[in-house]
């Protein structure tokens, strides 16, 4: 059947909804033993995960080939996908010269571990490395300038630092995913679109027009609420801060095919707040 949302109309499955994308809830929060937290959300019923390089077990430089190879095993014994690479670093560290470098090795380790974990991407394509870009610093007293190609502006090469990353991850074939809310990174080759829900509705923003703004540019959405204090929560069976099947038909519409991730970070049960969260996510009430 179709659903009518608005203008606009989606092939749904029968129950009325348009088809469920799988959630990839964070590793990070759910525990301190990877394998542990693996093992409980495949009973659970989860299909995927997302990692992140700020847990020990899974930075780039401590995570070597034979870890590489055994994560890839269990994943496939535990019918788990991956939904991507969570290297997320303080923006403004782009611009500091005393931190540039460890910036650029980072994040160019992080995309050689996700190239190593293509295997276990969810669909071809969809397994990138989540990253907060910077914006270009204007000169002193001088309005910012449109950013050229090569990522320059009138500070000369001060943005080598993200284009070194750019091209490190062209290289290797992984999609770079840039949670900057004004996209301004991502009309360049393998620089995709990330959205926060949590971030979006913070500044004061709808989740569903941040998706529909992005189209097809968007490879992650990282699915969380708030409360009324501004603080994350899961999301529930009942009242949303968004539209939450308006949010399933707008990625239904704009052809986004990746799982959705999901951050329980700040939640004051993670683990409940999942269960919870999985089934609001799967509910008929959307």
């Amino acid at each position: 059947m179709r659903l009518e949302h608005g203008s606009v109309s989606v092939l749904c499955v029968s129950d009325g909804l348009p088809t469920a994308l799988p959630l990839a809830p964070t590793l990070q929060p759910l525990g301190s033993s990877p394998r542990a937290v693996m093992d409980r959300l495949a009973r659970l019923g989860f299909a995927a995960i997302e990692l992140s390089i700020d847990q020990p077990a899974f930075h780039p430089r401590a995570f070597d080939a034979s870890s590489r190879r055994g994560l890839l095993s269990v994943l496939r014994q535990r019918g788990l996908k991956l939904a991507g690479i969570d290297a997320f670093l303080p923006p403004q560290l782009f611009h500091d010269p005393a931190h540039v470098d460890q910036v650029v090795s980072t994040l160019t380790e992080a995309i050689d571990l996700a190239a190593d974990l293509m295997p276990a991407a969810a669909a071809p394509g969809t397994l990138g490395v989540g990253v907060h870009f910077p914006s270009p610093e204007p000169a002193h007293g001088e309005e910012q300038e449109t950013l050229s190609e090569a990522g320059e502006n009138k500070n000369g090469h001060e943005l080598s630092s993200v284009v070194a990353v750019i091209e490190k991850a062209a290289q290797r074939g992984v999609p770079l995913i840039d949670f900057r809310a004004d996209g301004l990174w991502a009309d360049r080759d393998l620089v995709m679109r990330g959205i926060d829900c949590l971030a979006v509705l913070r500044g004061g923003g709808d989740p569903v027009k941040a998706v529909h703004h992005a189209g097809d540019r968007l490879l992650s959405l990282r699915l969380a609420d708030q409360h009324s204090d501004g603080t994350p929560r899961p999301l529930d069976g009942g009242a949303h801060g968004f539209d939450l099947l308006g949010l399933k038909v707008a990625l239904s519409v704009n052809g986004y095919a990746a799982p959705v991730v999901v951050t329980s970070r700040g939640w004051a049960d993670p683990w409940a707040g999942l269960i919870q969260t999985q089934q609001a996510w799967a509910s008929h009430a959307g």
